[in-house]
């Protein structure tokens, strides 16, 4: 065997050793949990059946219930159920930017309506704007102090910012108001799935 062909042996071993260390580092990515999915946040008007029914994108009926709400609103400005309604229907479908809109008209009206300023904040938190998110849950928590969808919320955002120990403190503080309720179950999971070796 020539010295050529040497290298050449040695140019596939050194590949096959770099390939088994790509493998390697992407395996151990995957058992840090560094591709694992965020958690969801919850609305205050939708449960996960919903979530998963309407971001599948195979709702049609959905799409012409926000056409007939979006003309009803514009017929009728001042009619504040349809306009909370199209809000609702408008996050529920990812239309995140068009339901701050509309939450922001209603809570003009209607300032301490905790539950859309709740789901306003989801809103905020889907567009990735985590500060504004936590700004505005922040805000529900001062009117209603024990709102346990703020509390869940506020730790899925911590959670989605890295700052495992504040989503923590919020998910403890969400079982503590509730642990029997659903919110209080998805916490009490995350707490045990997400921050249990963290």
């Amino acid at each position: 065997m020539n010295k050529t062909s040497e290298k050449k042996i040695s140019g596939f071993q050194f590949s096959y050793i770099i390939i088994a260390l790509i493998g390697l580092g992407i395996f151990l990515l995957f058992a840090a949990g560094l591709f694992d999915p965020l958690p969801k946040v919850v609305s205050s008007v939708m449960n996960e059946q919903t979530i998963d029914e309407v971001h599948s994108g195979n709702n049609l009926n959905k799409l012409a219930e926000l056409n007939r709400l979006e003309e009803e609103v514009k017929n009728n400005p001042g009619n504040y159920e349809s306009l909370i309604s199209l809000a609702h229907q408008l996050n529920d479908a990812g239309f995140f930017e068009k339901a701050i809109d509309n939450y922001e008209k209603y809570l003009e009206k209607f300032p301490r309506d905790v539950n859309v300023i709740v789901d306003y904040g989801v809103c905020h938190y889907e567009l990735q704007n985590f500060d504004k998110a936590i700004s505005v849950l922040k805000s529900a928590l001062q009117i209603e102090p024990k709102h346990q969808i703020a509390h869940f919320n506020l730790g899925i955002i911590n959670f989605a910012k890295k700052d495992l120990e504040t989503a923590r403190s919020w998910w403890e503080k969400t079982v503590e108001i509730d642990a029997h309720s659903d919110v209080g179950h998805k916490a009490n999971e995350l707490l045990n799935t997400q921050l249990r070796s963290k």
